[in-house]
């Protein structure tokens, strides 16, 4: 699959800007798009250090995902990318709450941010994407969207709604020409899981892994990936637990 011009948004660290990094190691051009404007030309004055071809340097854009200028953000930089192949949606934010807390201003802004800015990125790709008849939309989303547990709800639904968006547009697209990629990592060492704790069985691993699980995935047209792979098994079994017992667990 044609990889030549990526958009990663959310792409200023962790998942985002390791993902970035895979791209433009394998010789795409990347825009890196994300809040924080000094982390994007941080991250794109390392990745295009080693590149002496200017038409391959990445470029950036400052952007807050939770906002209605999206349609116009993305014209701009797929303009100044001279076109796209693949779209990344890696932004993505986890508020701390208290077990017995319930805070509706964190669990807008986390669905502003996870599921409402990933669901208008992808719409801008989806439309060009269908009128051309190629391009790869991936999403980021998590294991903790597979079932509501008793930790950060509003983080669980957010990407359950993640999940059912991209299945949704992965059905609207069948047959286009079009790869929609539902990427669902455990436990990953990032700023936003700071402090979680793995194991032998399903351990904490670095975004680069991710990373070139994104980058083959794409490259397999898969639907649906978890990273690391053992998480499908897992997670297929959490999903069988009777309700009556799951909500008695910790998990």
């Amino acid at each position: 699959m044609s990889m030549k011009r990526i958009i990663v948004v959310g792409a200023s660290s962790g998942i985002g800007a390791a993902i970035a990094a895979e791209y433009s190691a394998r010789g795409a051009r990347v825009a890196l798009v994300a809040r924080r404007e000094e982390e994007l030309k941080a991250r794109c004055e390392e990745l295009g250090a080693p590149i002496t071809d200017p038409n391959q340097m990445p470029i950036f854009r400052a952007h807050d995902v939770s906002g209605d200028d999206v349609q116009e953000v993305y014209n701009e930089v797929v303009a100044s990318l001279g076109g796209i192949d693949v779209l990344v949606y890696a932004a993505g934010v986890m508020p701390e709450t208290a077990p017995d807390e319930f805070n509706s201003s964190k669990d807008r802004q986390t669905v502003l941010v996870n599921t409402v800015g990933a669901m208008q990125w992808l719409n801008c790709a989806a439309t060009d994407f269908q009128e051309r008849g190629s391009g790869a939309l991936v999403a980021i989303s998590s294991v903790a969207g597979d079932r509501g547990r008793t930790g950060r709800p509003a983080y669980c639904a957010s990407k359950a709604g993640l999940n059912s968006f991209m299945e949704s547009l992965r059905n609207r697209l069948v047959g286009k020409g079009v790869t929609v990629l539902t990427v669902k990592p455990g436990f990953v060492r990032t700023s936003m899981s700071e402090g979680i704790q793995g194991g032998a069985l399903l351990p904490v691993v670095a975004p680069e892994v991710v990373a070139k699980a994104v980058y083959n995935g794409v490259q397999k047209r898969k639907n649906t990936i978890y990273v690391p792979g053992r998480w499908r098994l897992v997670m297929w079994i959490i999903r069988m637990i009777p309700g009556f017992i799951f909500r008695r667990t910790t998990i």
